[in-house]
């Protein structure tokens, strides 16, 4: 009525062939993604890993049960520091 036949189950049905791989990439474009895998995971191990900002000392000491003591002298050293360049341009 539709143009629907019944299937034929008395022949095997064909074999469908995959098509061959693409070609090679030319030059540097066939190292371009691994590089970038590369470069993503060190990247973010290299973070992962040395992941020791400011705040580091007082949540290591909160975690083991520690008094963390803020240490003044440290942040005066950093301040005299900054104020002690020289400016060739001031006379």
């Amino acid at each position: 009525m539709f143009g629907l036949r019944p299937v034929d189950y008395s022949t095997a049905p064909s074999l469908i062939i995959a098509p061959a791989p693409p070609p090679p990439k030319p030059g540097l474009r066939k190292y371009f993604f691994p590089m970038t895998l590369f470069a993503t995971f060190g990247t973010t191990a290299y973070f992962y890993f040395n992941n020791q900002n400011d705040s580091y000392e007082y949540w290591s000491a909160m975690q083991t049960g520690g008094i963390y003591t803020y240490d003044e002298d440290e942040d005066e050293d950093e301040d005299e520091n900054d104020d002690n360049y020289d400016d060739g341009d001031k006379k």
